[in-house]
């Protein structure tokens, strides 16, 4: 298949810029109530999959997907406004019999951010989370997209495992952090699936997943909320 070629976050950069002209201030001394983050959150995976039978690969993937958005201190938890997420890049190389199939971009979700006393997890997905190519090509299978947690698939596919090689799989900070006014953390880690799609053989796959996370503090506008009247709901105020 031929590479897809990388395209510019741009769209997601101009939605920052243009939420934060509207909606927020930057703000380096703020209270400990209502505080607001502006969020981004960018994900590069590269993985490789093979037939179990076989140490050679039948084929890889790249994949790099951006989120932004903005998150509200709310108790202990945390309100999530979502602005947008863009592919960056996705390519999967997998040799057919017939001209290259249409597989259509995975989606990044940030599903939920978890505050506890000493730390926030954030968890995210890609929609669809597995991605199957049609019966043309010459190593039936499919590959299961990084989540954190793990979700469906090992409820959905026989015989599914899935292991941390190594690396944590886990995006944590420690809840003190968020005294400063900007936060910026990589995660590492390389995971190993073993499945068998249905009507197909086993399949091995290998991925290697990189993640940064970058908060900066924000201020609302007065009079203003990216919620509505009082913006203590889930919103979207872009697509996406």
């Amino acid at each position: 298949m031929a590479p897809k070629p990388a395209r510019p976050a741009f769209p997601l950069g101009s939605l920052i810029l243009l939420a934060l002209s509207i909606f927020f201030l930057s703000l380096p001394g703020q209270t400990q109530s209502g505080r607001f983050w502006q969020l981004t959150i960018k994900i590069q995976v590269q993985g490789d999959f093979y037939p179990a039978t076989s140490g050679m690969p039948a084929g890889n993937y790249w994949l790099a997907s951006d989120w932004c958005g903005f998150l509200e201190e709310d108790g202990l938890d945390f309100i999530i406004y979502h602005l947008g997420s863009a592919t960056v890049r996705w390519q999967l190389n997998i040799e057919t019999k017939e001209p290259e199939p249409s597989i259509p971009e995975p989606r990044l979700k940030l599903d939920y951010v978890q505050g506890n006393e000493e730390e926030i997890v954030f968890y995210y997905s890609f929609e669809p989370e597995t991605i199957a190519w049609p019966a043309t090509s010459t190593f039936k299978g499919s590959i299961v997209l990084p989540s954190v947690p793990w979700v469906g698939a090992a409820e959905k596919i026989p015989w599914f495992k899935r292991r941390i090689i190594r690396g944590d799989q886990n995006l944590s900070l420690p809840r003190s952090l968020l005294a400063r006014n900007e936060i910026r953390r990589e995660f590492n880690r390389e995971e190993e699936i073993t499945f068998q799609p249905s009507g197909s053989s086993i399949v091995k796959q290998r991925s290697r997943v990189r993640v940064v996370l970058e908060l900066i503090k924000c201020q609302l506008r007065p009079g203003v909320r990216p919620g509505g009247e009082n913006g203590r709901k889930y919103v979207s105020a872009f697509p996406g």
